[in-house]
């Protein structure tokens, strides 16, 4: 039996800009047609994080860095930080326990870096900095729009009794 793999030409694929242009994504997994499993090619300018901290609590993340330099922030609260360069790898496994993360462009060149993380739903993302929660039901952050059926954000503060 012959098995064919799908090679995929990251070049080729559509690439999200946000709306200040430093940051580019490329969702290489969503593209593949996979379910459980995802990739994304991300590219910051100098300066820029692509996400604010965050800790997932369904889905593990690991993060390869192919070129440029920067900073892993990480810890309950963001009190860890490791410089990081092409050829690192980075686990961030699923619990809120482990503190959040994010990855920070400190160099002067374009940090680019491959994230893989599994594609679990529902997931619960926590925001320590802006004290929020995201739920995201039907689809795993990044993963298929059309089975998503809810992305929904709280305030801690706003958090109200079991009775209420």
């Amino acid at each position: 039996m012959t098995v064919v793999l799908p090679l995929l030409d990251l070049t080729a694929l559509p690439v999200e800009i946000r709306a200040d242009g430093a940051v580019r994504l490329v969702r290489a997994g969503r593209a593949a047609g996979l379910e459980h499993l995802g990739c994304m090619l991300t590219e910051l300018a100098p300066g820029h994080a692509a996400w604010p901290r965050h800790a997932h609590r369904n889905n593990d993340e690991l993060v390869y860095v192919l070129a440029g330099r920067g900073e892993a922030e990480y810890g309950e609260r963001g009190e860890r930080r490791v410089s990081i360069a092409a050829g690192d790898l980075l686990c961030f496994p699923a619990s809120a326990a482990a503190g959040a993360h994010r990855l920070v462009n400190t160099g002067a060149e374009v940090l680019r870096y491959l994230a893989v993380s599994s594609m679990l739903a529902p997931d619960v993302v926590e925001y320590p900095d802006g004290g929020k929660l995201g739920l995201y039901l039907g689809a795993a952050p990044g993963g298929s729009a059309e089975r998503r059926q809810e992305t929904l954000y709280f305030r801690r503060r706003d958090a109200v009794a079991y009775e209420d």
